[in-house]
């Protein structure tokens, strides 16, 4: 069974966001490019898990906690990371630290990062790993340099 979850901090997310606003869905070169990244983030936040007898949970008779804690999980694929790991990234000086008093956003890197970067970085690399095109949003692309 497959399943979606995963986390972006905002430093990333932000290069993500900048670069999308930045395309136009009207050109082909830009739409791909824009369906190579959607794809990308939809791959890297997907996962399986087999069961060791048949699994087929019923959505419609699922714990109302469990389905909002499903619900948190795995709004926009990938949510915002906890603040937890968000100031791991500050205390390791990877990200400013956030400077708005009643806001939590640690949009700025410590040093700039590109989203050829970014891309390039995202992309899993594992020796066996096997890509089907069913299994991802979009298209995944290949790791390039130029955008």
């Amino acid at each position: 069974m497959q399943y979606k979850a995963g986390y972006i901090i905002d430093t990333i997310a932000k290069v993500v966001t900048d670069f999308r606003a930045n395309l136009d869905k009207r050109i082909p070169a830009d739409l791909t490019k824009l369906n190579e990244i959607n794809g990308l983030l939809q791959y890297t936040s997907s996962f399986d898990v087999e069961f060791p007898y048949k699994h087929n949970p019923d959505y419609k008779k699922l714990n109302p906690v469990l389905a909002t804690l499903n619900n948190i999980i795995i709004r926009g694929l990938p949510t915002r990371a906890p603040l937890i790991l968000e100031e791991l990234f500050v205390k390791i000086n990877l990200t400013e630290p956030n400077k708005d008093e009643f806001e939590l956003n640690f949009p700025t890197a410590i040093n700039a990062i590109s989203f050829e970067n970014v891309f390039e970085l995202l992309h899993i690399i594992e020796p066996n790993l096997e890509i089907d095109r069913t299994n991802y949003g979009g298209s995944l692309g290949a790791c390039r340099t130029s955008f």
